[in-house]
């Protein structure tokens, strides 16, 4: 029986090493306490307890031999993780999703991306400025408007929400403006000041705290590898990822997969398959996070809907719920 190492302990470094534990030895490596993205700024408002999941409630019970740390020493099928000699056939890649890294320093910002950091963001009196107006950047103004900030919404694109319909950004601007938020659209930042930040074009913008909701990005773990659980997108964290370590588990057997066979299986049992299928060893506090619906439908439903209810519409893609991505 080949061995293969799974190097990342997110969704689908988890979901890769359970699809693969009957028929191969694996081993797991990565960091034992995972953060769940999607979960941060709950965890910082302290509506849930935890942003993040005990990697070995996964491997308990299982084949899965499970390292906390990550390779360092690694030669042609040899590694070293936590100190312990490790031999491998097939190496699958499963990269880490970690706040998007700017070309200027965020030295004198707070990172929403970091629960720690997050937490001191949501701490924030008097005033703030949000760089970043996507999923996160909304929700920290909302969150900080709600408290009494005076905050300013910082934005690259000329709309909030850029990857969502003009019709939903438009009904966004309406409650940012209700809700006492500026939005500043079409902005580059130039650099972050420890009193506020400077614009590309040259203006200033003095703020007490400043937050980093500029989006996420994959990051490699820059070991040659045979196979890759890595998402196209981001849009659906936590689907797109799972789907990715099944894909990827599938390649490792010589197998096809069938990205709209595991799409009806969803729609046909709501379920989320093998991440999912280990929910019960899930922190409970987490459990929220998981969507209630599959994402294609509930965007459909969401087009439909218009006026008033756009509003609505906007209410619901902020929600913890809908895993939508940055």
């Amino acid at each position: 029986m080949s061995t293969v190492l799974v190097v990342g302990t997110g969704i689908a470094g988890v979901t890769a090493a359970l699809s693969l534990s009957n028929s191969h030895n694996v081993v797991l490596c990565g960091d034992r306490e995972h953060i769940y993205q999607p979960g941060v700024i709950d965890y910082c408002t302290d509506r849930v307890e935890t942003a993040s999941f005990d990697v070995e409630k996964f491997t308990d019970g299982s084949d899965i031999r499970f390292l906390d740390g990550r390779p360092e020493d690694s030669g042609d099928g040899y590694t070293r993780v936590d100190g312990q000699d490790i031999e491998y056939d097939i190496l699958v890649s499963a990269p880490r999703l970690v706040s998007r890294e700017p070309e200027f320093s965020l030295e004198y910002a707070l990172d929403m991306y970091d629960p720690g950091e997050a937490t001191d963001a949501s701490e924030t009196d008097g005033s703030a400025v949000v760089i970043g107006a996507g999923r996160r950047g909304v929700e920290t103004a909302f969150m900080l408007a709600e408290k009494g900030c005076e905050v300013r919404l910082i934005e690259r694109s000329t709309r909030p929400l850029p990857g969502y319909r003009r019709e939903v950004s438009e009904a966004l601007l309406a409650r940012l403006d209700s809700a006492g938020v500026g939005f500043s659209g079409g902005k580059e930042v130039k650099h972050i000041t420890n009193y506020g930040l400077e614009l590309e074009s040259g203006e200033e913008v003095e703020a007490g705290t400043t937050i980093w909701c500029g989006g996420l990005e994959y990051r490699e773990n820059g070991l040659d590898h045979d196979k890759l659980a890595r998402p196209d997108t981001d849009r659906n964290i936590f689907r797109e990822a799972e789907q990715a370590g099944l894909k990827a588990a599938a390649e490792v057997q010589g197998e096809e997969f069938e990205s709209r066979k595991y799409g009806r299986e969803i729609l046909r049992t709501g379920s989320r398959g093998t991440f999912i299928g280990k929910r019960t060893m899930f922190d409970s506090s987490i459990l929220r996070y998981i969507p209630a619906v599959n994402t294609r439908l509930y965007r459909r439903r969401q087009a439909k809907r218009q006026g008033d209810t756009a509003l609505e519409s906007v209410k619901s893609a902020l929600s913890p719920l809908n895993v939508m991505g940055e």
